[in-house]
């Protein structure tokens, strides 16, 4: 393969080889200066399919890094992004081990972001979390060490926040009325009958 162009590109860093043969790769600066390509380099075959393979494993590493600078997302989110955008396995597991390596998927830390918000922002009962953890491919021995053996505590804060927030929404429906309400809508968002018991009790206790 002989290099008869190389163009700029308005993509930052990036250079487009043109070969004799017909084809074009968009490289990076990096493998320009690696494989010494100049108009009238000639690759062998090996050598042209390293610098595609490469630049296609950069270009879908660039790819999951960007999907990551949204929020975090477990493995299988990353997994199934990248095999989406039609990266071989091959490619996929080398990126996700390279991520992990760089304690950018973890699927632990991924769980306790995942319940944090959920507290915060849309309450859920634990196993309403634990079945949503589990469509994005989180094992489930994850899942149990995270959310059985210390859910406890963590589902009570929030079905305590829940019941603030739907007090204000609801501060001018009278006492029992309001009661009723409350177990009907905690019980809707997933949470245990005798946690949400307890819960509006002591409550009800305060005020």
């Amino acid at each position: 393969m002989k290099v008869s162009k190389i163009s700029l590109l308005l993509r930052k860093g990036y250079k487009r080889i043109s070969f004799e043969e017909g084809k074009s790769l968009d490289v990076c600066l990096e493998s320009v200066v690696v494989f010494k390509l100049k108009v009238g380099r000639v690759l062998s075959d090996k050598e042209f399919e390293k610098l595609r393979e490469g630049e296609g494993e950069r270009r879908f590493y660039d790819l999951a890094l960007k999907f990551l600078s949204y929020r975090p997302r477990s493995e299988r989110e990353i997994r199934n992004k990248l095999k989406e955008k039609g990266a071989e396995e091959k490619v996929i597991g080398k990126i996700v081990e390279r991520l992990k390596g760089m304690k950018l998927v973890d699927d632990e830390e991924f769980c306790r972001w995942f319940v944090e918000q959920r507290g915060r922002y849309r309450p859920r009962g634990v196993r309403m979390i634990y079945g949503e953890l589990m469509k994005k491919g989180v094992d489930r021995e994850v899942l149990e060490k995270l959310l059985v053996d210390d859910g406890g505590d963590k589902e009570e804060k929030m079905v305590s926040d829940a019941y603030d927030k739907y007090k204000r929404k609801k501060r001018n429906v009278g006492e029992r009325d309001f009661r009723n309400k409350a177990y009907g809508y905690l019980s809707r968002l997933g949470f245990r009958y005798d946690l949400v018991k307890s819960v509006i009790e002591k409550k009800e206790e305060k005020e």
